[in-house]
Formats: structure tokens, sequence, C-alpha cells
């Protein structure tokens, strides 16, 4: 089964504590890492990060102050990244359970994809669930938290620093891989839960 570098950056919100908590939940195994990146120094984002070390393969890191939605901080995730398959999670989101082992599956049912696009519940957006259209590779369609790609040299693309960030990920990683995208059916992230007792909303 391939192991996963799960990719999240943070501006130091406390929900940082309930997103390594899913990833209790959600499949995660000793050969998985996650890296938080801090934009600039993040002191709770740290100690919170220093609080799992023993439950999770935490590494902590920051970068200078961009203030550029995370894009430089996924960067430095993917710099340092030893998974096999790369995944983005922000610091107020969560993984439904299971959700790694779902796409561990789906990579080993199709080793010739590069990109695999899940679907991501927005809570915060009227409860819409992105995906919409498969297919359709277009602004408002994906959610940077349903993406996952192979993390192999040459064919990994880079964030930019803008909102519309993943879209432009998910293009340029379609083309370095030839257009080899899955599109998923299941919802792995709950994005934004409402409540700090998120296990609820499951």
């Amino acid at each position: 089964m391939p192991s996963i570098s799960v990719i999240t950056p943070t501006c130091g919100r406390k929900t940082l504590s309930r997103t390594l908590d899913s990833l209790l939940l959600s499949g995660f195994t000793p050969r998985d890492e996650v890296l938080v990146t801090g934009d600039g120094p993040q002191p709770v984002a740290r100690a919170i990060c220093k609080q799992y070390q023993t439950k999770l393969n935490v590494v902590y890191q920051e970068t200078p102050v961009t203030h550029d939605v995370g894009g430089s901080q996924r960067n430095a995730g993917l710099k340092i990244a030893k998974g096999d398959l790369l995944a983005f999670l922000d610091d107020d989101d969560v993984f439904f359970p299971r959700s790694l082992n779902s796409i561990r599956e789906e990579a080993d049912k199709n080793p010739k994809t590069g990109l695999f696009i899940f679907r991501v519940h927005l809570w915060w957006w009227g409860n819409r669930i992105i995906w919409e259209t498969p297919g359709k590779l277009k602004i408002g369609n994906i959610n940077g938290t349903g993406l996952i790609l192979r993390n192999v040299p040459g064919k990994v693309p880079r964030w930019t620093p803008r909102y519309e960030g993943d879209f432009d990920f998910a293009v340029e990683s379609s083309r370095l891989w030839n257009g080899k995208i899955k599109w998923c059916e299941q919802v792995t992230v709950l994005q934004k839960p409402p409540t700090d007792d998120w296990k609820n909303v499951f």
C-alpha cells in the first residue's frame, strides 16, 4: 500500500488539533507523515504538533510570512514530502473516517493514474459537495483538499500564490500526467465543520 504525505498549511488556528485528530481515524499508518507549515512563526501550531508527535509522524516547519492563502506553505511541504502520494488538508478541515484507506485503494487499483480528484463536503457553502461535474477541470468544480497526486519527480507542480491555486495545481498536474486523472465519487474531506464536536457531524 502506498504511503501518504498530508500537507497542511497553518496560520495558527486552534482547529489544527481537530484536523490532526481526524487523521487518527482516517487510516493513518506509521509510514505516513503530516507536514505542517506555518505562515511565519506560529507558536500555537508548533505546540499542537508537539502534542501529537507520539501519535502521528508530524513534521512542523515555518516559512517567511507570505499571506498567500497557503500556497508557499504547501510548496514548502512538497519540497520535503517523502510519501508515495500527496494529500492536502487545511488547518480547519477534517478527513472523514477511513479516507486515507480509500485513497490508497484507489491508487492501487489505478497504477497509471497520476491525479485523483475526490469529492469535498463544503459545510460553510450551503453544504455543497464538489466536484459536481466529473471530467470538468474548472474553478468551482474542484477543491484543493480533494486532490491526491502521485509523488513522482518531475510530475509535481508548484502551488500558485492565489485563491484559485488549487485549480492551477490540478491543471498543471493533469498536463504533467498527460491527462491521467481519476474522478472519485467518495467524499473524503469535511471543510470547516461548524463545531469543535466535529465527530457528531459524521
